[in-house]
């Protein structure tokens, strides 16, 4: 009935489900239950206007038929994840009464409805020890079921009481309850077995004696599946301790004897992590990797075994080199053949024991000969150890060979980090001979087996979905699920994050071309053609890479654009005078208006400081909000605009280009412009321009530039280009850095624009005081982070006048002790994403707690935060 796409019927559908709710069948209420679900994607007002949100809590709270209890449960659920405004005024809240009853109606439920049931009471902190414990031991019986999806909810709730579990006896023997089960489904099919081990890796992480005595179960049997086979000796990995080492080594060891070459490869990595974990069983286990090298024919074996062999140098330096070493070089003949991991770590190798390997120099500079040929990871390791032999055996030769490897790396390779790694040693070998030792030969820090395992952070979400994707995964849900919205044009693509965001009505539906350009998350490409394939090329780090500075753009230019034109001209590396500036460029005709410099808080995401490019810089600094009209093509004044290309920078050809992003209120909405001036500094016109940009954490996307544009030699035109932005920010590291891929007939260059978040704040962000708390309660993740130590005053008037005037705004203030609290909150304005934040200062801190349905925003609004208060309270960042 509810699927029937006849708007004039809804009433007609909402009344007899309103019937059917109150129907003494429960088998018919269940249906109807299931039918609001289906009601609520075609007419969301109607629905909760009818009431039956609000029934449906009701069923849950009174209802004595735990099959209906359940629909409504999972029908409430999956309204409230698309409605999360609604949950505090039309939900329920669990009460201790609810839970018992729930628990005690579970020998009547079918299987599904007992998983509903026990997944539901995730949302119920118990109140002491004592209410912990009866919820354990109601719930124990489910732990013997036979269904795995039951068994796995149990776990779930129990592992959610055990930490209100104070008690250790008590506590030790609710986690020895938790073992049988979980073994038990080590024999079952191999896809729950699959399931089983990567929820124990978490269950293991949360409470390291969960499963310690039951080792032998997750020996590798020679039927099992590779998936299978993995988790295994992850867990064997994380079950080892100097009490069963012996008997991890020895079947790791008989695995390595297997006919499987993959399988063997992961034992002989598994031994590896043994000795990095076990410094009193480091021995064993070297003396172990060193047979298999030495009596091992099969060359993927043994080169897994040295390229492991590398970690544990770094773990302890000093201590096994001398008693490896010859066995190690003994395979250098064999580098040729080697997989390019394996050939990087010998590199590595031999780059950092150049002193006491004699085939060191030879064999780097055979390597160089075949280093356009090379995968990447090897050509950096290769470029690293050059410089190590440079600094480590200083002579003419060493010092043609390393000359050559950089020239090679800055020249001829297209690979932006190689190509910046080669800048970057060149520039330190040039300008600072006296600190390149200390840079390049710093001594590494230690690394540990630890660092494999799920962040702790986001642990404790992980273990409340056990049983699920995300268990298996180890992500939460917000990074992969898809949630599928009713709107008036159809359906559309969000992730769970957004649809979770509780964004106004009024905001604009995306289309679903717009929404097809989030799909390909993975996939980091520019098309340079409409009729041609698109281009690959990798995205830097820019994390890895200096913040810009405050700058004038007519007197700074780009770093890595000086380099490509005088770089390769340096001869001399140990006395070398600083490479020369780069000539100005060509002044713009005299038709074009002068670019405005008055705002210091503009940024270029590819600027640099002239005397040392090297040097740490400044975060992003924020932008005060203009709100104009999208300026007109015969304006005389353009905004402000930062050099972004410098018209002599390799591939430019002359093309010089300024420009900045810009926010616009446009008939009451929003829109946001990447606005440019090309200027033609050549004798050629240039036109055929098409501008993209790479994958980033706004998801902006440029509009085709118009296919006439050209501009004339000596002349510059302006171009504002309207921006599409994505519904949902993606990235790992969050960064307002933009990647931009420029094609014309002068050529293709890639140049950076920095986006800080301050340009996209609007006034919309204030909100009452009301809202502020509802909001606060319905969002339930929350990032707490510590700003830095206060050094100066706490003037209150002043940092809320300050945030005020980039669109933060104060909603409440709050003084406990010596500690003052700020509520403030701001708006994105491209997709309406609300931002709430705690400030809490007091003598000697400041914190911060945001909360948004958008996560990714987060780093990049507290780095704001962080520069615009550095100034009044004298911020010492920890």
């Amino acid at each position: 009935m509810a699927k029937v796409a006849i708007d004039k019927a809804v009433p007609v559908f909402l009344t007899i489900l309103k019937t059917a709710l109150k129907d003494s069948d429960p088998y018919v209420v269940r249906t109807a239950v299931l039918q609001v679900v289906q009601m609520s994607n075609r007419d969301f007002t109607a629905v909760r206007e009818a009431g039956l949100i609000r029934s449906l809590s009701e069923k849950v709270e009174s209802d004595g038929n735990p099959n209906v209890v359940a629909n409504s449960l999972l029908a409430l659920k999956e309204i409230f994840h698309k409605h999360p405004e609604i949950a505090a005024t039309d939900g329920f809240r669990m009460k201790r009464e609810m839970v018992y009853k729930f628990l005690a109606a579970l020998d009547e439920c079918t299987e599904w409805a007992t998983v509903a049931i026990l997944g539901s009471l995730k949302a119920y902190s118990p109140r002491d020890q004592s209410d912990a414990m009866t919820i354990c031991e109601r719930v124990f019986p489910r732990l013997q079921h036979g269904n795995a999806a039951v068994v796995m909810a149990a776990v779930r709730v129990i592992i959610g009481c055990i930490d209100f579990v104070t008690d250790k006896g008590s506590k030790k023997a609710i986690i020895d309850k938790l073992s049988p089960p979980l073994v038990t489904m080590l024999s079952k099919d191999y896809e729950i077995q699959y399931v089983a081990l990567r929820n124990i890796r978490l269950l293991l992480q949360k409470e390291p004696t969960i499963i310690q005595g039951e080792m032998k179960v997750f020996f590798v049997q020679y039927n099992d599946p590779i998936y299978v086979q993995v988790e295994k000796i992850e867990l064997m990995i994380m079950l080892a301790s100097n009490q069963n080492i012996d008997v991890i080594l020895e079947e790791l060891l008989e695995t390595t004897e297997k006919v499987d070459v993959q399988l063997v490869q992961m034992a002989v990595k598994a031994i590896a992590r043994c000795a990095i974990k076990l410094e009193s069983s480091s021995d064993k286990c070297v003396q172990i990797l060193v047979d298999i090298i030495s009596n091992n024919s099969e060359l993927a074996v043994t080169q897994e075994a040295i390229s492991v062999l590398k970690d544990v140098y770094r773990r302890y330096p000093g201590r096994f080199e001398p008693k490896t070493m010859s066995v190690v070089t003994a395979h250098i003949r064999d580098i040729d053949e080697m997989e390019p991991e394996a050939k990087a770590s010998l590199i590595w190798i031999l780059g950092e024991y150049a002193n006491s390997i004699d085939e060191a120099a030879k064999t780097l500079d055979l390597m160089m000969t075949t280093f356009k040929d090379e995968a990447v990871i090897v050509q950096l390791n290769l470029l690293t150890s050059m410089v190590k032999l440079f600094l480590k055996k200083p002579s003419p030769e060493t010092r043609k060979m390393v000359e050559a490897s950089l020239d090679i790396a800055t020249k001829e390779t297209d690979h932006p980090d190689v190509r910046d790694r080669g800048y970057v040693y060149w520039r330190l070998l040039a300008q600072f001979p006296d600190k390149a030792r200390s840079v390049v030969l710093v001594n590494k820090p230690e690394i540990s087996s630890e660092n494999l395992q799920v962040d702790p952070v986001i642990l404790p979400h992980l273990l409340e979905h056990l049983g699920t994707l995300a268990s298996v995964l180890h992500e939460l849900p917000e990074s992969f699920i898809k949630t599928k919205i009713a709107t008036g044009n159809g359906i559309e693509n969000f992730s769970a994050s957004s649809s979770a965001s509780g964004r106004s009505s009024n905001s604009s539906p995306k289309t679903p071309k717009e929404s097809k350009k989030r799909k390909d998350k993975g996939k980091t490409q520019i098309t340079t053609s409409h009729s041609q394939q698109p281009q690959q090329y990798q995205q830097p780090d820019f994390h890895q890479h200096q913040q810009p500075q405050y700058h004038q753009p007519q007197q700074q230019h780009d770093f890595h654009q000086q380099h490509v034109q005088h770089a390769p001209h340096v001869p001399d590396y140990l006395a070398a005078p600083a490479p020369a500036p780069a000539p100005a460029p060509a002044p713009a005709p005299a038709a074009s208006a002068p670019l405005s410099t008055s705002n210091p808080f503009r940024t270029n995401a590819s600027a640099g400081s002239e005397h040392n490019p090297m040097t740490h810089t400044q975060p992003f600094a924020p932008q005060p909000q203009v709100d104009s009209q999208v300026p007109a093509e015969h304006t005389d004044i353009p905004p402000e605009m930062v050099l972004l290309l410098h018209p002599q920078a390799d591939g430019a050809n002359g093309l010089q280009v300024d420009g900045n992003f810009f926010l616009y209120r446009i008939d009451n909405a929003y829109a946001l412009y990447f606005d440019v001036f090309f200027t033609n500094h050549s004798q050629q016109n240039i036109e055929e321009f098409q501008i993209k940009f790479n994958k980033n954490t706004y998801q902006i996307s440029p509009e085709p530039v118009e296919p006439t544009l050209v501009v004339p030699p000596g002349g510059s035109v302006r171009v504002p280009i309207p921006c599409t932005v994505g519904a949902v920010p993606v990235g790992d590291f969050p960064s307002p850095v933009i990647q931009i891929a420029l094609k014309s007939s002068a050529g293709v260059v890639i140049f950076t624009a920095a986006l800080p978040i301050s340009l996209l704040l609007i006034p919309e962000g204030r909100i009452e005081r009301d809202d502020y708390l509802q909001m606060w309660r319905t969002i339930e993740s929350e990032t707490n982070d510590d700003l830095g130590i206060i050094a100066g005053p706490i003037d209150i008037a002043a940092i809320t006048g300050l945030l005020q005037q980039y669109l933060i705004f104060l909603i409440a203030e709050r003084v406990v002790d010596s500690q003052v609290f700020l509520y403030l909150s701001t708006k994105i304005g491209t997709d309406d994403t609300l931002i709430l934040m705690e400030l809490a200062l007091s003598p000697g801190e400041c914190k911060l707690c945001t909360k948004t349905a958008v996560e990714d925003y987060i780093p990049l609004i507290r780095e704001t935060i962080v520069v615009l208060l550095s100034p009044l309270l004298n911020l010492q960042i920890a």
